[in-house]
């Protein structure tokens, strides 16, 4: 939208705007989360994509399979990556969200730079083998990291990758470095590419708690919070009513923020997203504060920031997934939080149309008008056997 208003105001150059996945992700929660993420970006104007790193051939195609079936046509880069020891240790750990480096990976990397000019020359060459597996897969190009004070690391990646193209399948071997029984959209023959994903098929049902917690709340949405519903002008009627009315907006408020803080944690935002996410409160369940979806930087279902926590994408999957309701992560372009709310009435914001969802429909028109996702249809997105429909 910013590149449409820079080229309104005359000036023919805009932003390429491009985006970040990450398909090494091995629980179907996660995984979902990430191409349903995808999706969104796509929808609201992404013109590239790029992947996080890992050495996993098969979610590498999983990807392009998934882009394809979709009919996004958008060129991806991977992400290759000249492997020391520091930084394999770093990646191992969790320290660079979203880089997946195994146990055995690091202990490969490090077991070839006890001797550190054998160990330079492996990285070179895992890179190389790394970038044709990416041109053989359909990738458009790589961004490669790990070069410092010289780029004569590249020159040498770029010619050896020359000597060995044409071998890209032999090296598919190379890269299969996963967690043991992680999760893939499609089955392990790499060459058939006819097959759909396979999300949805057997889906975890939450406990008895998070299923009554969600029933509830989405009970009390569709009752109090549908701008379609017969009873809303009623709603609306007597918000207008509370809302010049200082004491029984204090009351209101109170009322409103009991229950919410015992359900949901509220941080008072005023400018509730609960729906966006099974729910759940963006606010206080994730530290990013994400409304369209899931970062790239939780591990093994995990929060990035708060490892004790599941991340609230992953629950959002399992609460929706057994309904048939997963494509709610797909759906739709969700506008930014509206900060000037902050510790307001949301109840009151919702009805008087305040909140964020008062521009709602334009910017969705905006998203569903972008020709980059051609499967769309009645205004939701569609990946082949992920769907909102």
């Amino acid at each position: 939208m910013l590149s449409d208003r820079i080229n309104t105001a005359g000036d023919p150059d805009g932003f390429l705007t491009g985006c970040a996945v990450s398909p090494f992700k091995y629980s179907e929660a996660e995984s979902f989360a990430q191409y349903a993420k995808l999706c969104r970006k796509v929808r609201a104007g992404a013109q590239f994509v790029i992947t996080q790193l890992g050495y996993d051939a098969r979610k590498f195609q999983e990807l392009i399979r998934l882009h394809n079936q979709a009919g996004f046509n958008l060129p991806i880069l991977g992400s290759v990556y000249i492997l020391t020891p520091g930084a394999a240790r770093l990646m191992n750990q969790g320290k660079v969200p979203g880089a997946v480096v195994t146990d055995f990976l690091l202990q490969t990397v490090q077991k070839e730079w006890t001797e550190p000019a054998f160990g330079r020359k492996a990285g070179i060459e895992r890179a190389a083998r790394l970038g044709v597996v990416l041109k053989g897969l359909g990738y458009r190009g790589i961004h490669i990291g790990g070069v410092h004070r010289s780029f004569e690391p590249v020159v040498r990646i770029l010619d050896r990758m020359i000597q060995i193209e044409d071998q890209w399948k032999e090296f598919l071997g190379d890269f299969a470095f996963h967690p043991p029984n992680g999760f893939y959209a499609f089955g392990p023959d790499m060459d058939n590419t006819a097959t759909s994903a396979i999300y949805g098929r057997k889906p975890v049902q939450p406990v008895l708690s998070d299923r009554l917690h969600f029933h509830l709340l989405e009970l009390a949405h569709r009752i109090f919070f549908n701008s379609d519903s017969s009873l809303a002008p009623v709603y609306q009627a007597m918000s207008r009513w509370i809302d010049a009315r200082p004491s029984a907006r204090t009351l209101l408020h109170l009322f409103e923020n009991v229950g919410k803080q015992i359900l949901l944690g509220c941080r008072q935002c005023g400018d509730c997203a609960i729906q966006y996410v099974a729910f759940q409160c963006p606010e206080s369940g994730c530290p990013k504060h994400t409304r369209n979806g899931a970062c790239g930087g939780s591990r093994n279902g995990r929060c990035e920031v708060n490892p004790d926590r599941w991340c609230i994408w992953h629950r959002a999957y399992q609460r929706w997934a057994p309904l048939d309701k997963a494509g709610e992560m797909i759906n739709g372009c969700i506008p930014p939080r509206k900060w000037e709310l902050d510790h307001t009435s949301s109840w009151l914001n919702f009805h008087l149309g305040r909140d964020h969802q008062n521009g709602a429909a334009d910017f969705s028109r905006y998203c569903c008008s972008r020709a980059a996702c051609s499967h769309m249809g009645n205004g939701l997105c569609r990946v082949e056997g992920i769907s909102s429909g």
